[in-house]
């Protein structure tokens, strides 16, 4: 009897540990707090670094760019140029959409076909066109790549074309595909609440393995003290464009903790030279005198930015070390403006984002301010809903001056230059017959020596040009829960594959 009563409790005791071992751990879910929501979740109607930071979770491109800025495989396995314009790419096998329908190369043609129609064209469209001059897929897994002229960068653009599946977009259109995406990346769609979240799941089947984090959250919070509060009080686990004046009360918090990185954006005033008085080079000389940078960057931000004297960011490939910035000469601004013909200044106007940039609300009033003492009289038009100032600015609808941050995965001086300034691309409020020849130099010229002196010798003309009031390079301030393990890149992609929480 003893022993009957000892194997009923044994059993008894297995059955219970065969349970506890067969529990799953509690999903862990990761809250991320940004400054605004997407316009759409289609990777090519939305170029905010915003939205990108959600599309490199649910996307992937053929290639990718670690966080040492190396091309390396993603969707393509391999590569090698043909010859000068047409590189081939070799596909992954076995890579599956979120909806289980499989990737071939007939979804790159289709993603980069799309880039390239002039007919409802996409945000994206100037990433691509001028430079690509068609897409083929010789078969399922391969895809040639054919360029307009040799182009230095393309390895680098195609880490930011993210691939959509061509069945999937075909049937439902890009209004909906926008509102429920479908991608290959390491997370799937859940739902979308407007100005409230965005959810997504990790993903089963990804390529790569299953991601450590369970669920991600995307938080838009407009306010920076609402993005703060919702950190310290466990909303969310890690929030970007940090207050500096809230650096040190993060600091001490031993709940949380702080990561800063020189971010590839940089912010400027951009200057529509198509209307008077701007068409006066003088003029646009008289602005950048009359601002005093560093004097911005050392009360408004506390001192966490980076002057920059010209259009290239200091941690893209490019940057000019010797360019020497305008210094803050007030008198030299008047005197400009003076013999441009405007001794007793004029009326402009200021349109810019609010809750897009760290500190941008505070950063435009402070320059307004500083315009009026050299005679510039700005008028100041926030606008919050980002659509009200980036729809009008891609028009080309800017009047007057405005203020804008550009920056991007694609870290060339390329993506910068000849997506504002050359004529047949962007050709955002400037443009010159000298600037469109040297940026077709430097994309065209393999040689990394020659690029570098053809983008010194374009960014002495643009200083000299002023088609911009140059700012300051952005440092990026992340609050971060400290059972997140994360580190920012400089790119401003928050991508969470290879992140993990402690428990």
């Amino acid at each position: 009897m003893r022993n009957v009563i000892l194997a009923v409790v044994l059993g008894s005791l297995l059955l219970v540990a065969s349970f506890t071992r067969a529990a799953p751990p509690p999903p862990v879910a990761v809250g991320i707090a940004q400054g605004i929501d997407p316009e759409s979740l289609d990777p090519h109607m939305d170029t905010l670094s915003s939205s990108q930071a959600i599309f490199g979770n649910l996307y992937d491109a053929l290639v990718n760019l670690d966080a040492n800025n190396n091309v390396v495989p993603a969707l393509a396995v391999w590569w090698k140029w043909v010859n000068e314009t047409t590189l081939e790419m070799k596909l992954r096998r076995g890579v599956k959409f979120h909806n289980g329908k499989e990737f071939t190369a007939d979804d790159a043609v289709f993603t980069l076909k799309r880039m390239l129609q002039r007919e409802d064209p996409v945000r994206t469209r100037s990433w691509i066109v001028g430079i690509v001059k068609d897409v083929v897929a010789p078969d399922a897994q391969t895809v040639r790549i054919i360029t307009e002229q040799p182009d230095a960068v393309l390895l680098r653009r195609i880490a930011a074309w993210l691939i959509v599946p061509r069945d999937t977009f075909t049937q439902v259109g890009r209004v909906q595909f926008g509102l429920n995406p479908v991608g290959t990346g390491p997370y799937r769609f859940v739902e979308w609440v407007k100005n409230d979240r965005v959810v997504v799941q990790a993903y089963d089947q990804y390529w790569r393995g299953r991601p450590k984090i369970d669920r991600l959250v995307f938080k838009p919070i407009p306010e920076d003290y609402g993005r703060f509060a919702a950190l310290k009080t466990g909303v969310v686990d890690l929030v970007a464009n940090v207050p500096p004046e809230r650096v040190k009360e993060m600091e001490a918090d031993p709940r949380l903790k702080v990561e800063t990185v020189h971010s590839s954006r940089t912010i400027f005033v951009g200057i529509n030279t198509w209307v008077r008085p701007f068409t006066d080079r003088r003029v646009r000389q008289a602005l950048n005198y009359g601002v005093n940078v560093q004097e911005l960057i050392d009360t408004i931000l506390q001192g966490r930015a980076y002057r920059n004297p010209g259009p290239i960011n200091q941690m893209v490939f490019g940057y000019h070390k010797g360019l020497k910035p305008y210094p803050y000469d007030p008198e030299r601004a008047r005197r400009l403006l003076r013999e441009a013909g405007y001794p007793q200044g004029f009326d402009t106007v200021l349109t810019g984002p609010v809750g897009r940039y760290l500190k941008d609300k505070e950063m435009q009033e402070a320059i307004v301010g500083q315009l009026q003492r050299i005679g510039v009289r700005a008028r100041l038009d926030l606008r919050p809903e980002w659509a009200r100032f980036f729809g009008p600015w891609l028009r080309k609808e800017m009047q007057g001056l405005y203020f804008l941050g550009f920056g991007g995965i694609i870290l060339d001086a390329d993506y910068l230059l000849g997506g504002h300034f050359h004529s047949k691309r962007r050709g955002l409020y400037y443009n010159h017959p000298d600037s469109d020849r040297l940026i077709e130099l430097g994309m065209s010229t393999l040689n990394e020596k020659t690029r570098l002196d053809t983008y010194a010798r374009l960014q002495e003309f643009l200083l000299e040009e002023a088609p911009w009031i140059f700012l300051y390079d952005q440092q990026d301030i992340y609050g971060i829960s400290k059972r997140l393990r994360w580190r920012p890149r400089v790119d401003e992609r928050i991508v969470l594959y290879g992140a993990e929480v402690a428990r």
